[in-house]
């Protein structure tokens, strides 16, 4: 999260984490843009927020058809479920490959006293990029070689170089 506000400035920052509230344990964070785009006022882009739910139907939706009993659609309901669960750390990947992209653009323009702070968003979004791919491809097991989601996301991976 620490990456992410720094890749924003001079704007003010916007983030959400979750969690269990009966554990009060942060889960989840999700960078999210500051729709406002101002260094005074944030607002969470309403689209950050949609990426931000769809994760958490993601993981319910693969929990609850692998609860379903065999001939119930469960395989279908399954595909299904494993497709969403790959988007959403794709559109990750992909945000934390902007990060990066962002702190290149701004290394040469900023502050020297900067550099450990682009240092570490730089390390940060590399490590988000790494766990984001991990788990689309972790996803990408779960069909067949050649299914057409498969194939997309594998494709989709082929973009950001990874």
């Amino acid at each position: 999260m620490v990456a992410h506000c720094l890749s924003g400035l001079p704007d003010e920052a916007c983030g959400l984490l979750a969690g269990d509230p009966g554990t009060e344990v942060v889960a989840r964070c999700y960078p999210t843009r500051n729709a406002a785009a101002s260094a005074r006022v944030y607002e969470v882009d309403s689209r950050d927020l949609l990426k931000a739910d769809r994760d958490a139907e993601a993981y319910a939706a693969v929990v609850a058809a692998g609860r379903l009993a065999a001939g119930t659609g469960r395989e279908r309901a399954l595909a299904a479920a494993n497709e969403m669960a790959a988007e959403v750390p794709l559109a990750t990947a992909v945000f934390a490959r902007q990060i990066a992209e962002r702190s290149a653009v701004l290394r040469p323009i900023a502050n020297p006293a900067t550099a450990s702070d682009l240092d570490t968003a730089e390390a940060l979004a590399a490590a988000a990029l790494r766990g984001a791919v991990a788990n689309v491809r972790i996803n990408l097991e779960s069909f067949a070689p050649d299914a057409p989601p498969r194939r997309r996301l594998a494709e989709e991976l082929a973009k950001l170089g990874v």
